[in-house]
């Protein structure tokens, strides 16, 4: 189920499902904060390794729109999908004070499938934030380019590069250093995917 507000019955259905089942109930289902890559960052952050973040920017873009994201009312890829990108930049940056954005209908599909976004930060931060599908393909290799969900931190002090799927890397005087890695399995990271 999905809602887009909390006066929304499927909304209600919801909590009262989570309450009998003893569960949490977490809006927006915002698990990226809990990965070891995106916590990294945060640490990274909280402790200033790069000082204050200019600039940041973030990519996500999906396979396969045959999925649950394409009905309209699922509220679209960047509710369903984009979403996870502004999280995450919130939950390393801070509040959003200004939002610009351009959205896209591609490829005949009735909701948006691609956006670009422009935010500005309540700590003067700029970042952009990109979020498209690409059709026809379930479960693409690792590394092909299809699937990717990484961003860039640019602070006063250095760098800091994340693939939520694979490295955290810091920029130094003479060149980047793996600060930390999910790990492999089999050589590959679907298992990393949920």
């Amino acid at each position: 189920l999905i809602a887009l507000e909390a006066a929304d019955g499927r909304a209600q259905a919801m909590i009262a499902a989570a309450r009998a089942a003893g569960v949490t109930l977490m809006p927006g289902g915002h698990m990226h904060r809990y990965r070891r890559t995106e916590t990294a960052v945060k640490l990274m952050l909280e402790r200033g390794t790069i000082g204050h973040v200019d600039m940041a920017s973030i990519t996500l873009t999906e396979p396969d729109e045959t999925t649950w994201l394409n009905t309209p009312a699922n509220g679209g890829y960047l509710l369903g999908s984009g979403i996870h990108c502004i999280d995450l930049l919130r939950f390393w940056l801070g509040n959003i004070q200004e939002v610009t954005a351009l959205i896209g209908r591609y490829r005949g599909v009735e909701v948006e499938n691609g956006s670009q976004l422009m935010l500005v930060f309540a700590s003067g931060t700029h970042a952009i934030m990109q979020n498209s599908v690409i059709p026809n393909l379930s479960r693409p290799k690792v590394g092909s380019g299809v699937a990717r969900f990484a961003a860039e931190l640019t602070g006063e002090k250095g760098v800091i590069a994340v693939d939520m799927y694979g490295e955290v890397r810091l920029s130094t005087d003479s060149d980047w250093q793996v600060q930390t890695a999910m790990p492999t399995w089999d050589g590959h990271y679907s298992l990393l995917r949920m």
